[in-house]
């Protein structure tokens, strides 16, 4: 990459700029021209880095509920388990992971009902013996933001802890509209909010201070580019899962989080013949390096039990769709 792609996919995966002009906003920040970011960022975009620019929601300040789900998919009901999952609207992520919990992918609905319905389906329809709903009790870290120009980590930020739950925002039918036309990956054009303004049929002033304002309040966590860490070098992933008595689970999920190398970290509760409750995602650029940490981590939080499984496949990552017809 050129040291202008680098400073760019640094900027850009934080702070978007939501403006009439994002691209000129950049290119003034940067010392270049307009025609030179764009180009830029296409290329970053042609070369596969770039997945999409666009907005990440807060489920629950949109209404909906939402979970990490674990299963336990038998060799000859894979290819069909993850062909269900991935045509629910309210999957974002399916990964295949080592370990007999084979399967995980995250689940927003517009209810807890919802949720519990979704996944007693799942289970009944392809007869599997464990599938898991695993809801966040407590986030200790989300950033999945990796810097292009590190030789090694992705960035360590201030852990994000908090126990405080996220509640709904009123939202008049004018705004749902709004977020249902939202794109999930802006056009790179100079004008890239233009024609949604138009096919919403709102002012463009007023669209950018409504974005801005939800960005503000929490609604939307974070409006930026989403990359595929796979091609900045990031290729050997895996979630760390860690078994640990209730008094000691906060300092652990606090040194989790201050790990440059976690991108996200949780409390989740444990369930029956699996008895984690302490998660953490972790990237790395080689296998040694994750063993490395993940040992290293382990020394440090001395938990009850834990287990690192690696990510084997991609089925499926993309923004979740909200207030979609097809949901239930």
């Amino acid at each position: 990459m050129t040291p202008l792609q680098e400073q760019l996919l640094t900027i850009i995966q934080a702070h978007f700029p939501i403006t009439p002009r994002p691209f000129v906003a950049l290119a003034r920040r940067l010392s270049r021209s307009e025609a030179d970011v764009l180009a830029a960022l296409a290329d970053l975009q042609t070369a596969g880095i770039i997945r999409s620019i666009g907005p990440i929601f807060n489920a629950p300040r949109l209404g909906y509920a939402g979970a990490l789900a674990a299963a336990a998919v038998p060799p000859d009901r894979l290819a069909a388990f993850v062909a269900d999952v991935n045509a629910l609207p309210g999957v974002s992520h399916n990964y295949g992971r080592t370990g007999h919990l084979n399967v995980w992918f995250t689940l927003t609905l517009p209810s807890p009902a919802a949720l519990d319905q979704t996944l007693a389906r799942l289970k009944k329809n392809h007869a599997l013996p464990t599938l898991y709903r695993l809801p966040a009790r407590r986030v200790f870290k989300i950033d999945a933001r990796f810097p292009p120009d590190a030789p090694g980590e992705p960035s360590e930020t201030p852990a994000n802890h908090t126990t405080t739950p996220l509640l709904p925002v009123a939202l008049a039918p004018r705004q749902i509209d709004l977020i249902r036309r939202l794109p999930d990956d802006l056009p790179l054009c100079p004008r890239p909010f233009d024609d949604l303004a138009r096919a919403a049929d709102w002012r463009l002033d007023d669209l950018l201070a409504q974005l801005n304002a939800w960005l503000a309040d929490r609604v939307i966590r974070r409006f930026g580019a989403r990359l595929r860490h796979q091609q900045l070098g990031f290729v050997a992933n895996a979630l760390l899962v860690f078994a640990l008595p209730p008094d000691r689970l906060d300092p652990a999920g606090r040194r989790l989080a201050r790990a440059p190398q976690v991108s996200h970290c949780y409390e989740r509760p444990p369930q029956p013949d699996w008895p984690y409750n302490l998660y953490a995602m972790a990237h790395c650029r080689t296998l040694d390096e994750l063993d490395d940490l993940a040992q290293r981590l382990a020394r440090d939080l001395q938990p009850d039990l834990w287990q690192r499984l690696d990510t084997t496949v991609e089925y499926r990552k993309t923004p979740v769709r909200y207030f979609a017809e097809n949901q239930p």
